[in-house]
C-alpha cells in the first residue's frame, strides 16, 4: 500500500513532497551543489518509500509534463530558424548523433557477448537503438545550467540550445515512424496555419498587458496553442510549445514574456527531476547496467570535441558546449520506452536508462558548476584543438583603448554611450552575442565580439593604456566567470568597476580585488532622486 493512501489528506500528500524537495534542495546548496541534486535524491527517496503509484506520483508526473512544455517554449522564444541552419549547429548535432550511436553500439554489442548474464543477449538492433536513447543530452539539464550560469544567450550556450532542438528533431520523427502513427492530412495545412496563429498571438500579446493577462496568455500559447494544436495533426506536444516560442521570438514583448514565465517552469521542473525517481524499481541488474552507461559518458563528451574540431569551432566554445551536454536525456527515455513497447530492447534496460540520467545529472550539476575552472587550468592543452590560424586571428583582433565596457545589454549600451559622450574614441565595448555585435557595430559602436569571462581573451587582447574596465552584466555569476578569468593576467594594471544586486554580493566583489561595486537596491533611490534635483 503505499504511503500516500494512509490517513493523509490530499493536501498534505502535496504538502509532503514539496516539503522533502525543499529540504533536499537546501541541503545541496547548503553543500555548494545545484538544488535539482536535492530534487533528484527527493524522487528516490519517494520511490523507496513506495510513492510510484498514487496521488503523489500522478500529480508529480503531470507537473512534469507541464514544465517540460513551459521549458520548450521558453527556448523558443530564444531561438531563431537561421540559427539551426548553421553548420555548427546541425552538421556538429549530426556528426555527434552518428559518431556516439556507432561506438556506443558496438561497446553494447560486444559487452553482450562478454556478459550476458548482465547485458542479456542484445542484437544489433536493439544495441543501436539503445545507444540512440543514449545519444540524447537532457534539454531540461543543459538549459538549467546555462540558466544558472548567466549563458543561455553566449556562443556555447546558443550552439548548444541548437543542438538539443536538432536532436529533439530527431527524436520525433524517430517516434513517428517507430510508432507508425505518421502525422495525419492536417499537417499539410500546419505552415500557412502557422502563419496566421503567429499574427494572432502577436496581437493577443500586444492586448495583454503587463500583469496576470500576460502569464494566462504564457500558458494559453504553451498549451493550446501549441501542445493540443499539434497533438491534434498527429505532432508532438512538446514540439508544438517549441514552435509556438520560436513564432513569437522577434516580437518586442518576447522577453517579458520569458521572464514572465521563467519562475513558473522553474517550479513545474521540480516536478521533472522528482519523477525520475518514480521511474522503476532498482535492482542489482539494472545497477550494473546504469554503471556502464555512465562509464561512457567520458566518451559521448570526447566525441562532441571531435566533431567540433571538424567544424573549427574554438577549444573554449568546444570545451563548455561538450560539458553543458555531457549527461543523458530524458527523450532518451521515451525512445527507450516506443522501442520496449515494440518489443525491440529488454525490460529492464528501460529502469537503467531512467537511473543513469539521474546519475549523469549527479555528476554533470558539479562538473558544470566548476567548468569555467576546469577550462582555465587545462586551456593550454585544450587549445591544442584549435588550429593555429583560428588561434591568432583572435589574438590580433582586440586594440587598445582608456576604457572597456564588458557586455552590451541593458545596462552596457547606455555605460558605453555615457563613456562615449565623455571620452570620444577612447571607450570600446566587448560582447559574445553575435546578432548583438553585428547591430550596434552598424550603429557605429566599437564593439568586438569576444567572452570576456575566457581566459584566452584577456592573455591575448592588447591591453596597453586600458584604465578601467566596467563589468556591465547584471548576472552575478557571470560577473564572478569574468574576474576569474581575468585572473590569468600576470598583474592587472587597470581598474574594475561592477555591479551587485545585494549586500553579500557586494562584498564578495570586493573580496575579489573589485574596485568599485555599484549596488543596485541601494543606489537607484539615491539616483533616481539625485539626477531630478541636480542642474542639467
Amino acid at each position: 500500500m503505499a504511503l500516500d493512501t494512509l490517513l493523509l489528506e490530499p493536501w498534505e500528500v502535496d504538502a509532503l513532497w514539496l516539503v522533502l524537495a525543499f529540504m533536499s534542495g537546501m541541503a545541496s546548496r547548503w553543500l555548494n551543489l545545484p538544488p535539482l541534486i536535492g530534487f533528484l535524491f527527493t524522487g528516490f527517496m519517494l520511490g523507496i518509500a513506495g510513492l510510484t503509484t498514487g496521488r503523489v506520483s500522478d500529480i508529480v508526473h503531470a507537473l512534469s509534463d507541464l514544465g517540460v512544455l513551459l521549458l520548450l517554449f521558453t527556448i523558443g522564444l530564444k531561438i531563431k530558424v537561421r540559427e539551426l541552419l548553421r553548420s555548427e549547429v546541425w552538421a556538429t548535432a549530426s556528426i555527434h548523433m552518428v559518431l556516439t550511436i556507432l561506438a556506443f553500439g558496438g561497446i553494447l554489442f560486444g559487452l553482450s557477448f562478454l556478459a550476458a548474464s548482465v547485458f542479456g543477449q542484445l542484437t544489433v538492433g536493439s544495441s543501436l537503438l539503445i545507444a540512440l536513447a543514449l545519444s540524447f543530452s537532457s534539454t531540461v539539464f543543459v538549459v538549467k545550467v546555462l540558466e544558472d550560469r548567466g549563458e543561455l544567450q553566449s556562443r556555447h550556450g546558443r550552439i548548444a540550445i541548437g543542438m538539443l532542438v536538432i536532436q529533439d528533431i530527431v527524436a520525433v520523427l524517430f517516434l513517428s515512424f517507430a510508432t507508425a502513427s505518421l502525422p495525419g492530412w492536417g499537417v499539410l495545412l500546419l505552415p500557412p496555419a502557422l502563419l496566421i496563429v503567429r499574427y494572432v498571438l502577436g496581437k493577443l500579446l500586444d492586448l495583454s498587458g503587463h500583469g496576470e493577462l500576460l502569464t494566462i496568455f504564457g500558458f494559453f500559447a504553451t498549451l493550446i496553442g501549441g501542445a493540443v494544436s499539434f497533438t491534434l495533426v498527429g505532432l508532438k506536444p512538446g514540439l508544438g510549445a517549441l514552435v509556438m516560442g520560436m513564432l513569437m521570438v522577434n516580437h518586442a514583448r518576447a522577453d517579458e514574456l520569458y521572464d514572465r514565465m521563467m519562475g513558473f517552469k522553474d517550479f513545474f521542473l521540480i516536478a521533472f527531476f522528482l519523477s525520475i525517481g518514480l521511474s522503476g524499481e532498482i535492482t542489482a541488474k539494472t545497477l550494473w547496467l546504469a554503471l556502464a552507461c555512465l562509464a561512457l559518458l567520458p566518451l559521448k563528451s570526447l566525441l562532441l570535441l571531435v566533431a567540433f574540431r571538424w567544424g573549427n569551432i574554438r577549444a573554449r566554445t568546444a570545451f563548455l558546449t561538450a560539458i553543458s551536454m555531457s549527461n543523458y536525456s530524458e527523450f532518451g527515455l521515451i525512445v527507450a520506452l516506443v522501442a520496449l513497447q515494440e518489443g525491440l530492447i529488454p525490460h529492464e534496460w528501460m529502469v537503467a536508462l531512467a537511473l543513469v540520467m539521474s546519475m549523469s545529472f549527479l555528476v554533470g550539476a558539479p562538473l558544470n558548476r566548476y567548468a569555467h575552472r576546469i577550462y582555465s587550468r587545462f586551456r593550454i592543452p585544450l587549445r591544442r584543438l584549435n588550429r593555429e590560424e583560428l588561434v591568432q586571428e583572435f589574438a590580433q583582433k582586440f586594440g587598445p583603448a582608456r576604457f572597456m565596457v564588458a557586455g552590451m545589454g541593458t545596462v552596457g549600451l547606455p555605460t558605453y554611450q555615457y563613456l562615449r559622450e565623455q571620452y570620444g574614441l577612447d571607450v570600446c565595448a566587448v560582447e559574445f552575442h553575435t546578432e548583438r555585435v553585428e547591430t550596434l557595430s552598424k550603429q557605429g559602436v566599437q564593439i568586438y565580439q569576444a567572452d570576456a569571462a575566457d581566459p584566452v581573451f584577456w592573455e591575448s587582447a592588447d591591453l596597453r593604456g586600458l584604465e578601467v574596465v566596467y563589468i556591465a552584466i547584471s548576472d552575478f555569476e557571470s560577473v564572478r566567470q569574468v574576474l576569474r578569468a581575468m585572473s590569468v593576467l600576470p598583474e592587472r594594471t587597470f581598474r574594475v568597476a561592477a555591479m551587485a544586486h545585494y549586500e553579500d554580493q557586494r562584498d564578495e566583489l570586493l573580496g575579489m580585488s573589485v574596485d568599485f561595486v555599484y549596488c543596485y537596491k541601494d543606489e537607484l533611490g539615491r539616483s533616481f532622486a539625485r539626477e531630478f534635483l541636480e542642474p542639467a
